[in-house]
């Protein structure tokens, strides 16, 4: 259950996985050692507790965890982050619910990114709005992929645009909305 740091994104969003699942206080933990010397110990304690979101004053974190990997991300603005088993958001009903068929189609054979897209852009909105209730809320705008198993996404909620990026490999899909 060894977790590292990995260069998954750009070299400015702070990433950290594992791959299995680990519980919340273990990320949280990890968390407060990796950033110990930035953060004070009022922070630290709120980051401990798992009955608030982490933050501190100069970093925001997001956290993620399935029964495929697990870990987090920091960055120095609002980030969201979501770690998922492909086949799980494959489920067609479940595409149905969150997304219209423009999205659908948007997105084309890689479909299954729309719950990772928009379940990272809820994390970020979420650390600046309190109104938002469901991932249905935001749309995806434009897509762009360059033939890799990379894609960018522009997601935008009530005229807030949030930037998708999403990678996928084994069975594992990684989205990050800044």
């Amino acid at each position: 259950m060894t977790g590292q740091s990995v260069s998954l994104f750009s070299p400015n969003v702070y990433t950290y996985l594992w791959d299995t699942q680990v519980d919340r206080s273990t990320i949280r933990n990890q968390i407060v050692t990796s950033f110990s010397n930035q953060l004070t110990d009022a922070e630290k304690n709120n980051i401990l507790d798992l009955n608030q979101l982490p933050k501190s004053k100069n970093l925001f974190f997001s956290i993620s965890h399935s029964p495929v990997g697990s870990g987090f991300v920091a960055y120095n603005k609002p980030i969201g982050f979501d770690i998922e088993k492909t086949k799980r958001t494959q489920k067609q009903s479940l595409i149905n619910r969150i997304s219209t068929a423009k999205e659908q189609k948007l997105l084309g054979d890689k479909y299954f990114l729309i719950w990772n897209l928009k379940e990272a852009a809820f994390k970020r909105l979420s650390q600046e709005f309190v109104n938002l209730k469901t991932v249905s809320e935001i749309y995806i705008e434009q897509v762009d992929t360059n033939g890799t198993q990379e894609l960018k996404a522009h997601l935008v909620y009530n005229n807030i645009k949030v930037l998708g990026l999403c990678k996928w490999s084994n069975g594992q899909t990684f989205c990050v909305a800044l």
